[in-house]
C-alpha cells in the first residue's frame, strides 16, 4: 500500500477541475512562474488536496481531504503577501504557553 495525491480546483460553478500534482507543487511550493495559472489571475481559488490509499497504482480509499482558499495575483501567481498574512494569522492562534514544555 502507498499514498497518492490529487489536487482539484473548484471553479465558480462548483465544478471540480483536476490539476496535475507536479504543476501545483511547482506553483505553490517553488513559486515557478512557468507553472502559474493565468486563467485564474486575480481570483480567490478554492482547492482540495485529496490523499488516497493506492494499491497497484489504483486508488482504493480516501485517507484525507484538505480544503483551502488561495489568492492569485494579476499574473496568475500565488499572492505571497496574502499567503504570509494568512500564515501569520494562523500562528497567532497558537497559544505560546501551551508550547512551553518547561
Amino acid at each position: 500500500m502507498s499514498l497518492g495525491f490529487r489536487i482539484f480546483f473548484l471553479n465558480e460553478n462548483d465544478v471540480l477541475i483536476r490539476i496535475p500534482v507536479m504543476r501545483f507543487e511547482a506553483f505553490y511550493l517553488r513559486g515557478d512562474r512557468k507553472a502559474r495559472f493565468r486563467e485564474y489571475a486575480g481570483q480567490r481559488i478554492r482547492y482540495a488536496l485529496v490523499i488516497l490509499e493506492v494499491k497497484s497504482r489504483k486508488p482504493v480509499a480516501i485517507q484525507r481531504i484538505d480544503c483551502s482558499i488561495m489568492q492569485l495575483n494579476d499574473n496568475g501567481e500565488l499572492d505571497r503577501n496574502e499567503w504570509l498574512r494568512r500564515a501569520a494569522l494562523g500562528m497567532s492562534m497558537v497559544d505560546a504557553r501551551r508550547l512551553n514544555t518547561t
